[in-house]
C-alpha cells in the first residue's frame, strides 16, 4: 500500500495525465515523425515490459489478492503513464482526413465515458475470450484490451443509436 501512498490515488493521477496532455500540446513543438517513433518507442517498451513482468510475477504468487493482481494496471503506475505518454506522442502526430474515420472517431468520443463505466464489467469476458483463441501470453493482454474496448463500444454506440434520451443520461 504504500505504492498507492507514493503515488497518490489513481482519481488525482487522471489529473496528471491531462496536465502533460495539454503540456504536450500547448508546450512542445512536434517532433518530425522518425524523432517522434525513436522516442516513443522504447518508452512504450519500458512500460509494456514492466506491466508484464509485474503482471507475471503477481500471477505466479498463488497468495496474490486482487489489488495486487491489478497493481501493474492502475492509472496511477508509472508503467502505465510511460505507455500512455508514447502513445499520446505518436496519437498527436496523426492527421485524420476520411471522412468516415472522423465520423468513427468523433462516435469513440461521444461514447468514451460509457465505455469507461462499463469496461470493468468486460474485462473477464475480453480475458476469456483471448484465452479460448488460445492467444500468446504476451499478447493476451494487449488483445484483450482491444476486445474489451470493440465490445464496449459496440454496446454504447448501441445504446445511443436506440435509446438516446436514456443513453444521454446514463453514459453522459
Amino acid at each position: 500500500m504504500i505504492y498507492l501512498y507514493l503515488f497518490g490515488t489513481c482519481f488525482h493521477f487522471i489529473y496528471v495525465f491531462m496536465i502533460i496532455g495539454n503540456y504536450l500540446v500547448n508546450d512542445v513543438k512536434e517532433w518530425k515523425w522518425c524523432k517522434t517513433i525513436i522516442l516513443s518507442l522504447p518508452v512504450f517498451a519500458i512500460g509494456y515490459i514492466a506491466t508484464y513482468i509485474g503482471f507475471k510475477t503477481m500471477t505466479a504468487n498463488p497468495e496474490c489478492s486482487e489489488q495486487e493482481m491489478e497493481l501493474f494496471f492502475l492509472y496511477c503506475s508509472p508503467n502505465v503513464a510511460l505507455m500512455t505518454l508514447a502513445f499520446f506522442l505518436v496519437i498527436r502526430k496523426v492527421r485524420v482526413k476520411s471522412k468516415r474515420m472522423i465520423l468513427m472517431l468523433e462516435n469513440i468520443t461521444k461514447c468514451g465515458l460509457g465505455i469507461y463505466m462499463i469496461h470493468y464489467f468486460i474485462v473477464g469476458l475480453g480475458y476469456a475470450i483471448a484465452d479460448a483463441l488460445a492467444i500468446p501470453v504476451f499478447l493476451r493482454i494487449p488483445v484483450t484490451a482491444v476486445i474489451v474496448f470493440v465490445i464496449c463500444w459496440v454496446f454504447v454506440s448501441a445504446c445511443y443509436k436506440f435509446a438516446p434520451k436514456y443513453s444521454k443520461w446514463i453514459f453522459g
